[in-house]
């Protein structure tokens, strides 16, 4: 066994020349311990820890325990730091610190247990690597420890399985790692799609309005001035002439919807207030729909990222009450608190299948659900949909920024 000495005060270090050390860290003592150790000592994974060493929290109040986990780390060639806690409140302290990469505790402390530290570290890292180390660890102890985050759980008379574990999780660790790396690019590239989405949807509103619609404007404004004009006895060009008129006027009443539906002016010029309530009135002429809107008259502006999206959420779902529910009835509630804006439609139709609800929670039924789901994840909001024989509510939350 390598002797112990005292470490060097804090804010000092020592290394040697071609070895590695394995730090055991105590409550107002340090010792350490070196041995030479082959390069890359987590294989490919080291190389991502900083400079290849691990640093390693362990919940252990028996110095025998700590020292026979220390020797086996060393045997397995494990280049790491460990920082030992015996209680609850050293363990919060250097859990507080930061900056470790596993966990290591002991099922069973008198006072301060292996299960309430891992519930203590999963409300605040739900991810680090936690390994629970035990005499006896019946099955039904071993499956509520991994119900309850547990990466692995190691019998302290098989500790041989303990380098193999940490292996074996840090490799998971950093799988789970990248899939965030990736997830996050991802959401950022969708969130730029529905910023240009948006962006392009304006541009167009804009045109039909500015150049579509006032051309069709002029035509109506001609057909009606040739109407005037027909003779009192040719019924033929009359009719012909009424059809281009009513021809004209429902294709500007449907060209004023479609370009309502891209962007509607109001959302820029009045905000969110104003575009709900001219959405929801012409939405109710429009389907037969009886939609009663409950926003406060106050209700004030926010960012525009904000009214664009809870705008296209109220939009999305009176749009799926016409198509889907069946539902004569339906309510919108917009609320402002201090912290929150909450956005609620509720509707009293079929409701939506649990099969296909569940579906709607993993964002792969079509873009409406999930397109509005990802907008209010940009927001750092929610997105809550509950539905039953009563119909179903749809419940926006985004925090004001």
């Amino acid at each position: 066994m390598a002797n112990h000495k005292s470490a060097p005060a804090p804010g000092t270090h020592r290394a040697a020349a071609q070895t590695k050390s394995v730090r055991a860290v105590e409550p107002g003592r340090r010792t350490s311990a070196r041995i030479a150790v082959r390069p890359s000592v987590l294989k490919e994974n080291a190389s991502t820890t900083p400079a290849g060493k691990l640093r390693i929290l362990m919940l252990e109040d028996n110095l025998q325990d700590r020292e026979l986990i220390r020797l086996t780390l060393e045997e397995e060639k494990i280049d790491c730091e460990m920082t030992f806690a015996s209680g609850r409140g050293d363990f919060e302290t250097f859990f507080a610190r930061g900056g470790f990469h596993f966990i290591l505790s002991d099922y069973a402390l008198p006072q301060f247990d292996g299960l309430a530290a891992l519930r203590l570290v999963r409300a605040k890292n739900p991810d680090i690597p936690f390994i629970l180390i035990s005499g006896t660890l019946g099955e039904e102890q071993a499956v509520e420890c991994l119900k309850l985050g547990a990466t692995d759980y190691i019998l302290k008379h098989r500790l041989a399985r303990l380098g193999l574990a940490i292996r074996r999780a840090w490799r998971e660790a950093q799988a789970r790692a990248a899939q965030r790396q990736v997830e996050e690019v991802v959401r950022k590239l969708s969130g730029r799609l529905l910023t240009v989405q948006d962006d392009e949807r304006r541009r167009i509103a804009r045109v039909l309005h500015d150049n579509v619609a006032q051309n069709l404007l002029a035509l109506a404004l001609n057909l009606n001035f040739a109407q005037r004009l027909v003779p009192p006895g040719d019924k033929e060009l009359a009719a012909i002439v009424s059809e281009c008129v009513e021809t004209a006027d429902a294709t500007a009443t449907a060209l004023r919807h479609i370009s309502y539906l891209l962007h509607p002016p109001a959302l820029d010029t009045i905000g969110l207030r104003g575009a709900l309530i001219d959405f929801v009135s012409a939405f109710s002429r429009r389907t037969g729909i009886k939609v009663g809107l409950t926003v406060p008259p106050k209700f004030g502006r926010l960012a525009a990222s904000i009214e664009t999206a809870l705008y296209r959420v109220a939009q999305e779902s009176l749009e799926n009450v016409e198509e889907h529910s069946g539902s004569v009835t339906a309510t919108v509630k917009l609320r402002r608190s201090k912290d929150f804006i909450t956005l609620e439609i509720h509707d009293a139709g079929r409701g939506i299948p649990p099969e296909t609800l569940r579906l709607f929670g993993h964002g792969s039924i079509g873009v409406g659900i999930p397109g509005m789901r990802e907008r209010l994840q940009m927001l750092q909001g929610e997105l809550e949909i509950r539905s039953g024989a009563g119909g179903t509510r749809v419940r926006a939350i985004v925090p004001i920024t």
